[in-house]
Parts: C-alpha cells; sequence; structure tokens
C-alpha cells in the first residue's frame, strides 16, 4: 500500500511513502529516481551509487541542506527543487520527467578519499615509499 504524507493509506500507482527505513542505501539502490531533502548521507550514498535525485531541502532552522543542494546541482549531481517553485504539480512532473530521461549525474564525484590524503601527507612530509599493513579496508598512512 501506498500512504499519504497525512498518513492515510492511499493506492497511488507505484509509489510508496515511507515513514522510516531501516537500509535507506538498499531503497537508493533499487531506485530509478531518489527524491530527498539533501541530507549529507543521502547526497554521498547517491553520489556513491550514481543515482538521479530531485532534492527538496529543508530551509529551517539552517540553509544547510538548500547550501549542499545548491552546489550539487551546479555540478549537475542532483536537480533542486524548493520555494516558491515547490507544489504537487512540480513535484510530479519533474519526477516524471527524470524517470522519463533515466539520466545519471553528469558528473561522478571522486570517492577515494582516504588515497588522496595520504598521498597529500606523502608529498607533504617527503615518504618515499608507501607503508603496507595487512588490511581488509581502506589504505592506512603509517606515519
Amino acid at each position: 500500500y501506498s500512504r499519504s504524507p497525512d498518513g492515510s493509506r492511499g493506492s497511488t500507482a507505484g509509489v510508496e511513502w515511507l515513514d522510516f527505513e531501516p537500509c535507506m542505501n538498499c531503497r537508493i539502490r533499487d531506485a530509478a529516481v531518489v527524491v530527498c531533502m539533501g541530507g549529507y548521507n543521502t547526497l554521498c550514498e547517491l553520489a556513491a551509487q550514481g543515482k538521479p535525485a530531485l532534492v527538496i531541502p529543508r530551509t529551517v532552522p539552517r540553509l544547510e541542506q538548500k547550501m549542499r543542494a545548491e552546489r550539487w546541482q551546479a555540478r549537475g549531481l542532483v536537480q533542486m527543487l524548493c520555494d516558491p517553485e515547490f507544489n504537487a504539480v512540480t513535484l510530479g512532473s519533474m519526477t516524471l520527467s527524470m524517470l522519463n530521461q533515466c539520466q545519471r549525474p553528469r558528473e561522478k564525484l571522486p570517492l577515494e578519499g582516504l588515497d588522496n590524503v595520504t598521498e597529500q601527507f606523502r608529498a607533504l612530509w617527503g615518504a618515499p615509499t608507501p607503508c603496507t599493513m595487512e588490511t581488509d579496508h581502506a589504505p592506512s598512512l603509517c606515519v
């Protein structure tokens, strides 16, 4: 079933309202288009998975989500919708348009932050060779 924003059950085909999702990255992985508010973790997951997104940022009590969404939109990573354009008709048409276009974000963010930091520290300290550590995860910086 679908749940409308007021909590009542509806039956809009193909639309599902969620109050909480314990595995958000699973939902994002399975989505064709993601409509979200633009929190830091959500946008990082979108970037990692290369999913198209329509961001409707919260602007109260802080502008953090809007500022982030503006920058991501300028880079072609998301589309943004906020006041005064935000209404049900615009939301519906933008979402349908994105579904019909099936476009991935035009830019892929580099997600190798630890590797880049490691190389910058090596260059700064003049370390000639990387250290090696037995690990199943990201590379480590040995000082």
